[in-house]
């Protein structure tokens, strides 16, 4: 399909230099929703998981009140569930809410890596009814973020 590269399975993809993830089985690349450096998004389906990264420039509560305002005005959404907290065994710790809109449904995971300064926003969406199918693969891809050295 045009615009999409498939991964191998296990490959790492890059969004920069020092943060990297591995997709789920079957799950693609996708040309037009990737920036080199800042953004890079795998589709499968009715379904997309990207990893975003941003400056660090306030507290993290700012980012996700930011990131919560986007998502209402761009799709409608509405954000359920407060924030639950996050933790990988990769060191990437943050908060997590559910999204719900016109479009579709999704998780965002939102952290920061006080090293690098970054704050890193992995968000994945389904259409409705898709997300808990893809539930278990949305995670492995939170939990293979890799930050730093050894992306």
């Amino acid at each position: 399909m045009p615009g999409r590269e498939e991964v191998p399975p296990g490959r790492a993809v890059y969004v920069s230099a020092s943060v990297s993830f591995t997709p789920a089985a079957a799950w693609s690349l996708s040309r037009a929703r990737t920036t080199p450096g800042t953004l890079a998004t795998v589709t499968r389906r009715s379904s997309a998981f990207s990893v975003r990264l941003a400056a660090w420039t306030e507290r993290l509560d700012g980012k996700v009140i930011q990131e919560r305002r986007i998502l209402r005005k761009a799709s409608g959404a509405r954000v359920f569930g407060g924030d639950q907290s996050f933790h990988t065994g990769n060191g990437l710790g943050g908060v997590r809410f559910y999204y719900s809109g016109v479009n579709g449904e999704g998780l965002v995971w939102m952290g920061w890596e006080p090293r690098a300064r970054t704050v890193i926003t992995l968000r994945a969406e389904s259409a409705h009814g898709a997300l808990l199918r893809h539930l278990p693969e949305f995670q492995r891809m939170v939990d293979s973020v890799r930050i730093g050295e050894k992306a």
